[in-house]
């Protein structure tokens, strides 16, 4: 039995509201529903997410980065049904552009916010994301936007890059083609160096690549499992490869721990 006692103490001390439900939900058989309308909270007119959803952009529009946060909880939450996810749906539909990207709000460069988001690129490929996960929940079809994607899908596919952030286009190609996408063979052969070189992530219980999992194999998933259980649960520490930025160990770390328990 694990002794959630000093996690709990500090997701209450310092997570946020959406945080501290998601955590009782799973942790302490809190209803669902009660995590949804946590998440809500975020949630603007327009269908988008924003209101600092994601700890680095503050900005309450609607925009592409708070957007693919929400994606994830709903994910974790198995609601994919529900009207948030066609509110979502309708977001995209009326800001996606004519060359698949969705352009930031007026106002984000207006609140607080990292300076990683001043790259263009790094912003840019959150439509990918956002779009894979929606085909991925069926909430649209693999060619809805496939003619807008078109130019960035190859772009990305030239560059076929294996770093961590590099997510967004393998699971756009894993929404549309599934396994038998080259470029995913291409990650799938290449995984362990990955998880290797971004151990201290935990790629594979990351809000990143999680949905990667059906695709790994049972030794090397259990190998990752066994060190989410000795780090994670049974020394009691936090995931946070980024020592500057101390507010998301405590989001990295709960989100290691949801999906763990969804693997049990």
């Amino acid at each position: 039995m694990v002794d959630f006692t000093g996690y709990k103490n500090r997701i209450f001390s310092e997570g946020t509201l959406l945080e501290r439900i998601v955590y009782q939900h799973f942790f302490e058989n809190q209803n669902k529903q009660q995590a949804l309308k946590a998440l809500r909270a975020y949630q603007n007119s327009d269908g988008g997410f924003g209101h600092g959803l994601e700890h680095d952009v503050r900005c309450p529009s609607s925009n592409s980065v708070a957007t693919e946060a929400a994606l994830f909880y709903i994910d974790m939450l198995s609601d994919v049904q529900g009207s948030i996810i066609q509110d979502i749906s309708f977001w995209v539909k009326h800001n996606i552009q004519y060359n698949g990207t969705l352009l930031p709000p007026f106002d984000f460069y207006h609140y607080p916010y990292k300076e990683w988001w001043e790259d263009d690129k790094l912003l840019r490929n959150r439509v990918l994301a956002i779009i894979g996960n929606l085909i991925r929940k069926e909430s649209i079809s693999k060619e809805t936007y496939a003619d807008k994607l078109k130019e960035l899908v190859k772009n990305s596919s030239l560059e076929l890059d294996l770093s961590y952030y590099s997510y967004p286009f393998y699971l756009y190609e894993y929404a549309t083609k599934g396994s038998s996408s080259p470029a995913v063979r291409h990650l799938l052969s290449n995984i362990d160096e990955l998880i290797e070189e971004n151990e201290n992530h935990y790629p594979l219980f990351s809000r990143y690549w999680y949905w990667l999992i059906p695709e790994i194999s049972y030794d090397l998933l259990k190998k990752e499992k066994l060190r989410i259980e000795r780090d994670i649960f049974r020394n009691i520490n936090y995931i946070n490869p980024y020592p500057d930025l101390d507010y998301w160990d405590l989001t990295f770390t709960l989100d290691a721990m949801i999906i763990y328990s969804k693997l049990r």
